[in-house]
């Protein structure tokens, strides 16, 4: 496995170039005069300039002259000057200025993993991973986002079983960040039931603060934000069965948050998704087949309202189900618009645009295929790409962001393979097919341990994404630069 720092794309080293003198003996051409010595036809070259290429030859000595010494050598070449435009000895590019983070440092030296300086390009975290305990488990994964906290950044939201002994009924709990501070519990909320899934919206209507929406087995929680990261019961409905995945989402067009969750009831072995609309209408259900761990929500067929996208496993093996949402006579109905065969039963599923053409691409991660599946929207089908076969682990999560500041979207991976895990870094090449581009090892400090859940967002402030993982045990912040 690499390092913290892991490598970025490869760069042609710019070699420094060498000129050799040449002196070449010249015939005289004037008649010999006794008594009178014709000079050298070529004087002795200039001494090399310190740090520059070799002087110049110098002029011959006059005919005639009784001197037979050649005329002066020419002046030394001008040292090197780092900024200059031209690549000298001992530099390793020169871009023409003196400036660090375009690709040149301001020594002329081309960037490195580790040099504390983000270069275009660079998948690097400059970084080593800021760990902390979560005080829970987070089985209901964690998000990013800023819930009000006092220094006004990203905070992290974590979901699960608490692990304090005095305390295990249920938590939620927030962090907040001040850039360059270490992470501080700022509040812990007891929930009923085992948190299993959640989400954020603007789902209480007021505007002010992200709220959250939490499945648990049997019902889901609506806890709005009020503030500094705290939360207060807002609005609920029924689950059947344990939910599995919660989003947020607009199935109607009336610009209110509804909320949509895929449940698997254990008695009768069956699965369901369920919604609730943002008017505070009663929760629906539509029997699904199989059993669903992951589901997504967005406009996948660009007609203004939320589509739906979820991985299920039954008798007939692992499928990616695509489904189109109506709004028509105050009742939301679903379509199945695509279906795929996966290699195994699928843990995470993202939707981002990796073709650069403004249409919503989905991602869906395999941990026992050990694969990542991409299919590209053309707007009337998907079509799916070749796996991404993931080297020395499974692949619990997806993060999308630009990484290495191309314009287009990349992708990092939550990946387990045993003591140490790691983040999997994949580059885009701007069409939706994703390259290997490196690794960070994860070290756990249990060997219960296990990299589940991943999320991008700039933690630092400083305008690039960086990646929040957790391991169950641990959560771990790798920053892109200082």
């Amino acid at each position: 496995m690499n390092s913290p720092h892991i490598g970025e794309f490869s760069r042609g080293f710019a070699w420094p170039l060498f000129v050799v003198a040449v002196a070449a003996a010249l015939g005289c051409s004037e008649p010999f005069r006794p008594g009178k010595s014709a000079g050298a036809a070529t004087g002795t070259g200039g001494s090399a300039g310190e740090g520059g290429s070799t002087g110049s030859m110098g002029t011959g000595g006059s005919t005639g002259s009784t001197s037979s010494v050649g005329g002066s050598g020419g002046e030394g070449g001008a040292a090197s000057v780092c900024g200059d435009g031209n690549v000298d000895a001992g530099e390793q590019c020169d871009d023409g200025n003196s400036v660090s983070g375009d690709g040149c440092s301001s020594g002329c030296t081309l960037p490195v993993c580790g040099d504390a300086i983000f270069d275009p390009g660079e998948f690097c975290f400059e970084q080593p991973p800021v760990s902390f305990s979560p005080q829970v488990i987070p089985l209901a994964g964690l998000l990013t986002f800023d819930c009000g906290s006092v220094d006004a950044g990203i905070d992290v939201i974590a979901s699960g079983i608490a692990t304090s002994a005095a305390d295990l009924e249920k938590a939620i709990v927030a962090w907040s960040m001040k850039i360059g501070s270490r992470y501080a519990v700022t509040t812990s909320h007891g929930v009923t039931g085992t948190a299993t899934a959640m989400a954020a919206g603007e789902l209480d209507g007021n505007g002010s603060y992200m709220d959250l929406a939490v499945a648990h087995i049997g019902k889901f929680n609506i806890l709005k934000g009020t503030g500094n990261c705290q939360f207060a019961l807002h609005d609920g409905g029924p689950l059947t069965g344990e939910g599995r995945d919660i989003v947020t989402l607009n199935l109607d067009k009336t610009g209110k948050t509804d909320v949509a969750a895929v449940s698997w009831e254990t008695t009768g072995k069956s699965g369901y998704l369920n919604w609730k609309l943002g008017d505070g209408s009663t929760t629906s259900k539509v029997g699904i087949s199989g059993s669903s761990y992951a589901l997504a929500a967005g406009d996948l067929d660009g007609d203004g309202d939320d589509d739906l996208a979820y991985t299920t496993k039954d008798t007939q093996g692992s499928r990616l189900v695509v489904l189109t949402t109506s709004f028509a006579n105050n009742v939301v109905s679903f379509a199945t618009f695509a279906q795929f065969t996966l290699t195994a039963e699928a843990m995470d599923i993202q939707l981002a645009d990796l073709s650069g053409d403004g249409k919503l691409d989905i991602l869906v991660a395999s941990p026992l295929g050990k694969d990542v599946r991409v299919f590209i929207n053309n707007g009337n089908a998907f079509a799916g790409l070749m796996p991404v076969a993931i080297a020395g682990g499974s692949p619990t999560g997806i993060a999308v962001a630009d990484f290495d500041g191309d314009g287009d979207k990349d992708v990092a991976l939550s990946v387990a393979q045993g003591p140490i895990d790691d983040v999997q870094l994949y580059a885009n090449n701007g069409q939706g097919v994703l390259t290997a581009a490196g690794a960070i090892d994860i070290a756990q400090n249990s060997p219960l341990a296990i990299a589940a859940h991943i999320a991008a967002a700039d933690m630092s402030g400083d305008g690039r994404p960086d990646l929040v993982i957790d391991t169950q045990t641990e959560i771990h912040v790798l920053l892109r630069a200082p």
